[in-house]
């Protein structure tokens, strides 16, 4: 175990993969939080950064370093702090917009649906549901398997004549010539 350079009062640990990790007294680590804020896949902090930004600031650290410790603006750890003071939450507000169709129970019964048969067609899934009671159009439901990672299936065409058929109808027209 070694001191952290730029936080004396952290400790460093060498893990498994060889990578040296930050920890809170707390036991979060730094480096997680890092890797999380530059593989974000929307513009917001998650909750955990967030938190992390506010323990800092409360340990009399500095913006300057709490922004080359987490790799985020200065001015975004000033309005997270900021707005902590002012509100007290650190969420995310809830936007505007138009609530989704299906519930997480629908999108369970669409998958269960696809694994039984992978060659469901969407227009089979959307009779199924409408049975149940859930109106949903056929966009919806492939917008649902495509979140899933679900791709579309194909059935292979089958020849209609037997491979016994085919070796019999090779040797006669043999034959013939």
């Amino acid at each position: 175990m070694a001191r952290c350079v730029l936080f004396p009062h952290y400790s460093i640990y060498k893990s498994a993969d060889k990578r040296s990790r930050i920890y809170f007294k707390r036991g979060i680590c730094i480096w997680n939080l890092l890797l999380l804020t530059l593989n974000m896949k929307s513009k917001e902090l998650s909750l955990s950064v967030k938190q992390a930004i506010i323990r800092l600031k409360k340990n009399k650290e500095p913006i300057r370093d709490i922004a080359k410790t987490l790799g985020v603006a200065k001015s975004t750890i000033w309005y997270i702090f900021k707005k902590k003071e002012r509100t007290g939450e650190l969420r995310n507000t809830k936007r505007p917009g138009r609530p989704r169709k299906t519930t997480v129970v629908d999108d369970r019964k669409i998958l269960s649906l696809v694994k039984k048969n992978p060659f469901t067609t969407v227009g089979q899934i959307k009779n199924t549901l409408q049975e149940v009671g859930v109106s949903v159009s056929k966009s919806t439901i492939k917008r649902r398997l495509h979140q899933s990672k679900y791709r579309g299936f194909t059935t292979r065409c089958k020849l209609l004549v037997s491979l016994k058929n085919r070796k019999i109808r090779v040797c006669q027209k043999k034959k013939n010539i």
